[in-house]
């Protein structure tokens, strides 16, 4: 609280919960919602007794364009539990609350300094008309390294127009440059900064000015009145302070009229990336619809309990059961036949079209490529005879006769991008998606994102952009783009599988699912359901 005063914030209430033996943090955030004194709601909390609740307080902040700014305690490692599949080793609880917080527009924050200095970039800067930030200040370097601290940041310095440079270097004369950034020397401090400002601003593509100063009263002044003339045009100004943080009349004049101050250039478009993406998402109402196109269809093929395998002590579905699970909403699965004999594969494999893959269907064995039951690229009769009596050889050391269903002789799909789509379940926050790299490297880098179900397609194509791996998908280096259309309406029909069958499915692994060149969809290679 005395940071908060010294940065000039101001609170509305002051609220401590105890222990939350009755009223809890949702309770009071969903009646500081409808407090129009409230600009922000800044908490600091420890967990939560109903993630569900914290969800629909979030939705309504939202709508309301309430931003909830929170220091959430409680940060851990993956669970104990061993995981069978790669979704259940890849979403540890933390990262599910992490997903609901960036999913629904609650910002997490680490500390006390980042809490304070959000909430008041929040509370005082205007829903910005474009994502595009203005940089000017008196020093080369600064606007530079501002500038460098940006592009890491991910956000935009857009290219001044034609008419903005030549209006500053109308002011400038040669000394200096018009540019964005802008570094404008001594003209900072003059009588011509206010115009300076004006160009730097009133530009189609900029939302946010930041000035870079160390602030003389004059400057603090102009800055303030520049202020109240660009809000009006739903654009926000911030001030990176480079002089003492000791109180001075500059200083001082900026805080009371609440404009957001900075003092390392770091700081200021970490919490600028934050601001703008929240402040977009005002109004939102995170309602996705939830399609009911595949229950009767679902129904019609049979229920999971009839998947199920007659033994109790089995939890998982073999991969042509789970594979016969997600056909039913539309997820595209590889061409493939369950064979019990050796001459029966290679009758099969001639049908499909060599090459083709060979794999044990049991589901006694999650991991194949572990087991020795998997054979890829399989050319003629002979390798398929010979990697059947081997792959049957391997099963028999890993489960008996009764657990093994057959061998899937399956089409050997080429030419796609391989990622992972999986599903866990939070006794909380109920069905998770998670998407991410695929192949067996997905554990090694952890390039995942995760959503709470069920998602739309705006979502499903945000969580697609999240991941590193995804460049593959837009073409690197020649390669030929997949298609990214059908992998996010494959996400959305399989979160609204998780949410349909929340209470009967455990989890659901689809690795790896290809993603073929744009306009070929995708296909599920390997799929593993628990229950």
């Amino acid at each position: 609280m005395t940071r908060a005063v010294e940065a000039g914030i101001g609170f509305s209430h002051i609220i401590s919960t105890g222990n939350e033996a009755d009223l809890d943090f949702c309770d009071f955030a969903r009646y500081l919602i409808d407090d129009d004194s409230v600009k922000v709601i800044a908490g600091f909390v420890e967990g939560f007794k109903d993630a569900k609740k914290l969800t629909d307080v979030a939705k309504l902040a939202a709508a309301k364009a309430k931003p909830i700014v929170l220091i959430k305690i409680g940060r851990s490692d993956l669970g104990t539990r061993a995981a069978r599949s790669h979704t259940a080793a890849l979403t540890g609880i933390d990262d599910r609350y992490d997903a609901m917080f960036d999913q629904y527009g609650i910002i997490r924050v680490q500390g006390y300094d980042e809490l304070l200095e959000i909430s008041q970039l929040l509370a005082h800067s205007p829903k910005p008309t474009q994502p595009g930030i203005a940089v000017v200040s008196h020093s080369g370097g600064i606007s530079s390294l501002t500038a460098d601290m940006c592009g890491q940041a991910g956000l935009d310095l857009p290219t001044l127009t034609d008419e903005a440079r030549d209006g500053i270097n109308g002011i400038l004369k040669g000394f200096g440059w018009a540019s964005n950034p802008s570094d404008v020397t001594g003209f900072a401090n003059s009588d011509s900064f206010p115009e300076i400002m004006a160009h730097m601003s009133n530009q189609p593509n900029i939302g946010s000015l930041v000035v870079a100063s160390a602030g003389a009263d004059d400057q603090a002044t102009q800055v303030i009145a520049h202020r109240d003339d660009i809000q009006k045009q739903g654009k926000g100004v911030a001030f990176l302070w480079t002089g003492t943080r000791g109180a001075t009349a500059g200083l001082q004049k900026l805080k009371e009229a609440n404009v957001p101050v900075f003092y390392v250039p770091d700081k200021l478009p970490s919490r600028s990336k934050y601001v703008t993406k929240i402040l977009h998402m005002a109004g939102d109402t995170f309602e996705p619809p939830i399609s009911n196109q595949h229950t009767d269809k679902y129904k019609t093929i049979q229920t999971l309990a009839e998947l199920k395998p007659p033994t109790s002590d089995i939890s998982a579905l073999s991969e042509h059961q789970s594979k016969q699970l997600i056909k039913a909403w539309d997820i595209p699965i590889t061409n493939e036949t369950l064979v019990s004999t050796s001459a029966e594969a290679v009758m099969v494999a001639n049908q499909i079209g060599y090459p083709v893959v060979l794999k044990v269907d049991s589901a006694n064995i999650l991991h194949k490529t572990e087991a020795g039951v998997l054979q890829v690229g399989l050319d003629n009769d002979t390798q398929v005879t010979e990697a059947y009596d081997e792959i049957m050889a391997n099963a028999l050391r890993h489960t008996t006769p009764e657990g093994i269903n057959g061998v899937l002789v399956q089409e050997m799909v080429s030419g796609g991008t391989e990622v992972i789509v999986g599903i866990s379940y939070d006794d909380q926050l109920g069905p998770v998606l998670l998407f991410g790299s695929g192949g067996i490297m997905v554990e090694v880098y952890n390039d995942v994102s995760l959503s709470i179900c069920p998602i739309d397609i705006h979502q499903a194509r945000e969580m697609i952009n999240k991941v590193k791996g995804a460049r593959m998908l837009e073409g690197f280096r020649g390669s030929p783009k997949g298609d990214i259309e059908a992998l996010a309406n494959t996400l959305v029909n399989v979160s609204q599988l998780a949410v349909n069958l929340e209470g009967q499915l455990s989890e659901l692994d689809i690795n790896p699912l290809i993603v073929l060149p744009e306009g070929q969809g995708v296909k599920a290679v390997d799929a593993l359901a628990l229950f």
